[in-house]
């Protein structure tokens, strides 16, 4: 009995010493070769909106006045946005802020300079072509703290997506060049099944190219003669790493 469990323990050791050699052996378990590949896209685009930030101010000695004087400067903006028919999802109007103000005199004696009412308000203007004249009739209702001016794209999403697109065809033909460029001992490579796709986070665009872009187009229209427009163009890039097989 003790000899029969003996001689199948060293059944089973040379069963699994003959199974880890031939899986060593086998063409299957012989080392992957891959290429790894990074692909960068950037598509530019006209802007087709702009969102623009400002206060209104007003000052008085009497808290009540103050009050009064920004709300009537609120009232008259309210129906300034009719006019141009924004939507009231696209405004946005911050809580009051009230803050009483003290100066000095020349002697150094500090008074009291009266209440200060402001209130954050930021509009975003779907039309772009009413953009400038906008802007100017908005600083003739009073309003003279215009903080932010900033053109973005409304479809940002699909004008990213785009770029994607983009980045993985390009970085799939820089692995069909490589493969073509590697001697590989006269044998042809060939890519395989795709291994791994990455993203590299970019910013959604790239605002110093667009002022560069923009300054660009100012020299250009201004050597031809013609009037610029400041809205320039809005860069979107992408880079994407794809690992592939190699046949």
């Amino acid at each position: 009995m003790k000899d029969s469990i003996i001689k199948g323990i060293k059944l089973i050791g040379v069963l699994c010493i003959g199974f880890v050699l031939f899986g060593a052996c086998s063409p299957q378990a012989s080392e992957k070769r891959f290429v790894s590949v990074t692909g960068r896209s950037s598509i530019s685009k006209s802007p087709d909106q702009v969102s623009i930030s400002f206060s209104v101010f007003s000052k008085d000695r009497d808290l009540s006045a103050a009050k009064k004087k920004n709300d009537a400067a609120i009232l008259k903006l309210k129906e300034f946005f009719e006019k141009y028919k924004i939507e009231q999802k696209n405004i946005s109007i911050e809580r009051v802020n009230i803050n009483p103000r003290s100066r000095y005199r020349d002697n150094g004696d500090e008074y009291f300079d009266g209440y200060e009412v402001v209130q954050n308000i930021a509009v975003l203007i779907t039309k772009i072509e009413d953009y400038e004249v906008f802007l100017t009739e908005l600083l003739n209702t009073g309003v003279d703290r215009i903080y932010n001016v900033g053109f973005s794209v409304a479809d940002m999403r699909k004008l990213m997506d785009e770029a994607r697109v983009e980045a993985v065809k390009a970085a799939e033909e820089k692995a069909l060049l490589l493969c073509k460029a590697a001697p590989n001992g006269g044998k042809p490579l060939s890519l395989g099944k795709i291994i791994s796709i990455s993203e590299k986070p970019t910013a959604m665009y790239n605002y110093d190219n667009y002022v560069a872009q923009n300054m660009k187009q100012a020299a250009d229209y201004e050597a031809a003669g013609g009037n610029f427009s400041p809205m320039g163009q809005i860069e979107v890039s992408a880079e994407i790493s794809v690992v592939f097989e190699l046949e």
